[in-house]
């Protein structure tokens, strides 16, 4: 009786033993998939602020230095010569004034804060001058306030799947890259941003089974609290945010 009762209680400690050793194993698999992902996050963060800093060093700030010395050379040759080049430093200056404004708005799109509708239309006209995708665009004339860091992450992620689009050069046999769709829309309680591509289904498995897809569903899913999922229906392609 007592060796049954003490086989019993021995039994009963190994299986919690086991228990607690797989609850530990997965909450720290869980723990170092989020580091991973988040260190990804950060990175491409980091490398997007390093990119737009290296663009000031090297093209604003050149062509800025050049307009100033030529308006310094020109002072010293007489009125004359100011006179002919007024017309080209007025050139100049407006390309660097258009060259600080897209830097300004990759820094902080334009109506963050007041409209994330009118957030992603303006992002995506700057992002269809990169590419020869044809991109439409869908939004509803009506939209309930998000929080400012919320819609900077929802712009962060769609733009990022943009990235992914572009890299994996998803185009069709005839050299012709696939239209994108792109629809946000109120469904209940939650909101919806789905980007779509026809015909591009085994390019997009290359997207969808890489490693940058699974660091960038579980950011979402962590800074936005809504999920990013993937669907293939009638050879399309759909990437939906939901938050």
């Amino acid at each position: 009786m007592i060796n049954d009762w003490a086989n019993h209680h021995t039994v009963v400690l190994y299986v919690a033993a086991f228990t607690c050793s797989g609850i530990l194993v997965f909450f720290y698999m869980n723990f170092y998939q989020v580091r991973r992902a988040f260190q990804w996050w950060s990175g491409r963060q980091f490398r997007q602020q390093w990119l737009e800093s290296d663009r000031i060093r090297n093209s604003v700030m050149q062509d800025l230095f050049a307009l100033y010395r030529g308006i310094e050379i020109s002072q010293l040759q007489g009125a004359d010569t100011i006179l002919q080049n007024s017309k080209i430093w007025l050139e100049q200056a407006g390309q660097i004034q258009r060259s600080l404004e897209q830097l300004s708005h990759h820094l902080s799109p334009l109506f963050l804060e007041d409209s994330l509708p009118l957030a992603i239309q303006a992002t995506i006209s700057d992002w269809q001058e990169k590419t020869q995708h044809s991109i439409e665009v869908k939004m509803p004339s009506d939209w309930q306030a998000n929080v400012q860091e919320q819609n900077q992450m929802i712009l962060s992620t769609l733009v990022e799947i943009l990235h992914m689009i572009s890299s994996h050069q998803l185009s069709s046999p005839d050299s012709v890259e696939y239209p994108i769709q792109i629809c946000l829309a109120q469904r209940g309680n939650l909101a919806e941003l789905l980007i779509q591509i026809e015909g591009a289904q085994s390019e997009g498995e290359a997207i969808v089974c890489s490693k940058e897809w699974i660091y960038l569903r579980r950011c979402f899913h962590y800074l936005t609290g809504g999920k990013c999922t993937y669907r293939y229906k009638k050879d399309t392609l759909t990437w939906c945010l939901r938050w």
